[in-house]
């Protein structure tokens, strides 16, 4: 025995290459022909190679150490007995999967391996010593042989039971693939679905683009914080704007407007949730009546604001005309000699100029709004009047002669009285005019 209680021993990596050894390890091991190995397993004499080998394969996480007891090591022209100890060592890093291996040769078998070759020099009429070897070979060889088979069994076990598993794992292969093909058709429809709406957002989008191109009205899509989300064509004749400005804040902006602040009116309502009207006006003497709503999302949520502005100036200027006009025939009609009287189609008043009064013995003009017609002529002169009133409504227009209910003779003139329907050229009439003149 050595001096130390550690019997010869060897560390070995993962790869069974030979990084430390301890003791006198040379009657195990030796160099291999050839190229120079530190492996162990290339470097195990003839008898330690099997025995080392599976105990070396046997090593895991559940059995840290494997023995063999009593392996036959052929060492020079006889045979070694020991014991031969795998352990794992324990390390982190580089020191990580170390084994341990340790040789603890039989003290005794040195004796009678001594005595035993005594006895066969002594004895050559018994057995020779190439016999005994050969015996012993053979052993060993059918110890090889059996830990062979058992290790077979082992794998044609292992072997099953991966075959097993892999027929389970194809199983639920077939079933994903199944479930697989399930998902790709559900998702060809969803894809197909999902066109068929981008299809129709897209034609609604190009809908609305050519509705709001087509309306001639300028019209700002604002958002919640007041950035400019779209805007149409006509906008830029009022603000300064181009397709890249999307996103930009409104009150980077300035507009043509005079004294207007687009940015604290829409913060207004975005504040009040109300309609905000105004009429603007711009530099360029453009009228316009500025809408301000809240933009609202199809579930009724606010999320920003929507500026529109209908350009005016052609209807605020006819109606400048029209006062103008109107103007020009009041005055015309208050300082007119003739008495001017308008009824409407059930033959009241509508209106009577001073003249017209002072015929009929009357100073307040609203005495007479709302009264017949026919009642401030004498009786004998409403058939007849009535029924000149009547073709004159059809168009006819007639003159004549009638008796007041004072007993004053006058001459009157009917004509009557039209408007425009709509904007178009028809004409709607909507009463009569009547030119009354004195009879002397």
């Amino acid at each position: 025995l050595h001096e130390s209680d550690t019997p010869p021993c060897a560390i070995i990596d993962d790869a069974c290459n030979i990084l430390y050894i301890h003791g006198h390890t040379g009657r195990y091991l030796e160099p291999a022909e050839g190229k120079a190995s530190t492996n162990i397993l290339e470097m195990a004499r003839a008898g330690l190679q099997t025995a080392l080998t599976n105990a070396i394969l046997k090593i895991d996480a559940n059995n840290p150490q494997v023995s063999f007891k009593n392996v036959q090591v052929q060492f020079n022209d006889g045979f070694l007995d020991l014991d031969l100890t795998v352990k794992q060592v324990l390390g982190h890093g580089r020191t990580k999967n170390l084994k341990m291996i340790m040789f603890q040769e039989h003290e005794v078998t040195k004796k009678k391996q001594l005595k035993g070759d005594r006895r066969i020099s002594d004895k050559s009429g018994n057995k020779s010593q190439q016999v005994l070897k050969l015996e012993l070979e053979l052993k060993y060889a059918q110890e090889n042989l059996q830990t062979t088979i058992e290790e077979m069994k082992t794998a044609i076990e292992e072997l099953q039971s991966t075959n097993e598993e892999l027929q389970s794992t194809n199983e639920e292969m077939e079933t994903s693939k199944e479930e697989l093909q399930s998902l790709n058709e559900e998702s060809v429809t969803v894809n197909a679905e999902l066109q068929s709406r981008i299809d129709q957002l897209s034609a609604i989008n190009d809908d609305m683009k050519n509705l709001l191109d087509s309306t001639e009205i300028a019209t700002i899509f604002l958002d919640i914080d007041l950035y400019i989300r779209r805007f149409t064509p006509k906008t830029t004749d009022i603000i300064s704007l181009d397709a890249v400005d999307v996103g930009r804040p409104i009150k980077h902006f300035a507009s043509n407007l005079i004294d207007i602040d687009l940015n604290t009116l829409s913060e207004q309502v975005l504040d009040t949730l109300v309609l905000k009207e105004v009429e603007v006006q711009t530099r360029d003497g453009q009228i316009f009546t500025m809408r301000i709503r809240p933009y609202r999302t199809v579930i009724n949520v606010v999320d920003g604001v929507v500026i529109t502005f209908e350009d005016v100036t052609e209807r605020k200027q006819r109606e400048l005309d029209l006062k103008e006009s109107e103007t020009k025939y009041r005055v015309l009609v208050e300082n007119s000699p003739y008495g001017i009287h308008e009824i409407d189609l059930e033959g009241r008043f509508i209106s009577i100029n001073s003249a017209g009064l002072q015929m009929m013995n009357v100073e307040i003009e609203d005495d007479m709004i709302g009264t017949l017609y026919l009642d401030s002529v004498s009786k004998k002169d409403k058939k007849r009047i009535n029924a000149m009133l009547q073709k004159a409504i059809e168009g006819q227009y007639s003159e004549f002669e009638f008796e007041g209910v004072h007993g004053d003779l006058f001459q009157s003139l009917f004509f009557p009285i039209t408007t425009l329907k709509n904007k178009n050229t028809v004409m709607r009439l909507m009463g009569l005019t009547l030119y009354i003149s004195q009879r002397n």
